[in-house]
């Protein structure tokens, strides 16, 4: 161990960290995307109101996002076998008819494969739970754009930061193939279409109430829970009301 200088002075910069987070609001904020994207569709009524308030990014969201815009980089680059983690292979923003999305990866066979980070300590009981968990949110997703490549077969790849096994703690890297049908994918392209043309009319309309509610656990963090969105069934009880809301 190397010795300090007994008069070393270590203080936190305050003024160097609010620099460092508004750089990061700026590259964060300028890849905000204009229209309605995929992503948008799985929780409509937090989209609307983020379309429509022009409400910035929280502050407490912003390192959250960095983060996971970094690993994401990362598991880019090593799926196509690249070394510079500075410039990671991106597919770029597609389109299903006028709805965008973006893929993180796309197979040499076409199928997307999407990149999720959690710092969950455990595997879910199931890769598929018809609830609110955050694996069925991530399905939603790869799904959607199952649907819009017409593929009966994609990728979930799950970065778990904090993967505990044995009583070791270590990051750990999952893949699920995810397969399904072509008349599942037809009936899914009809619910997105509806799903899009609702949030489009809310947005033009200004109105919200029409939209579904988001997840119950959202609505925990939301900053338009009390002043617009009031949720019915949610907001007479508070905004930190458990996750065993039932509306």
């Amino acid at each position: 161990m190397l010795p300090l200088p007994n008069k070393l002075q270590i203080e936190r910069d305050h003024e160097e960290e609010l620099s460092l987070l508004k750089k990061a609001r700026v590259y964060l904020e300028s890849r905000d995307r204009e229209g309605i994207h995929a992503t948008d569709l799985l929780d409509p009524r937090l989209s609307f109101f983020k379309k429509t308030t022009g409400a910035p990014i929280p502050d407490r969201l912003l390192n959250v996002f960095l983060i996971g815009q970094v690993l994401h980089a990362i598991v880019q680059v090593v799926d196509a076998g690249s070394k510079d983690y500075t410039n990671p292979p991106e597919v770029g923003t597609k389109f299903f008819e006028d709805l965008a999305y973006t893929p993180d990866i796309m197979n040499l066979s076409g199928e997307p494969n999407e990149l999720k980070t959690t710092r969950s300590f455990y595997l879910p009981k199931s890769p598929y739970l018809p609830d609110e968990s955050t694996y069925h949110m991530y399905l939603e997703q790869l799904l959607v754009y199952m649907a819009a490549e017409d593929k009966i077969s994609g990728r979930l790849t799950v970065l778990m930061l904090n993967h505990k096994e044995d009583g070791k703690t270590a990051p750990q890297i999952f893949v699920w193939k995810i397969t399904t049908t072509p008349q599942a994918l037809e009936a899914l392209r009809e619910v997105i279409r509806k799903a899009k043309a609702a949030l489009a009319k809310a947005v033009e309309t200004k109105d919200h109430t029409p939209l579904p509610l988001c997840r119950t656990w959202k609505c925990l963090d939301c900053e338009f829970f009390q002043e617009l969105c009031k949720p019915p069934g949610r907001f007479e009880f508070g905004q930190n009301k458990p996750k065993d809301w039932t509306a």
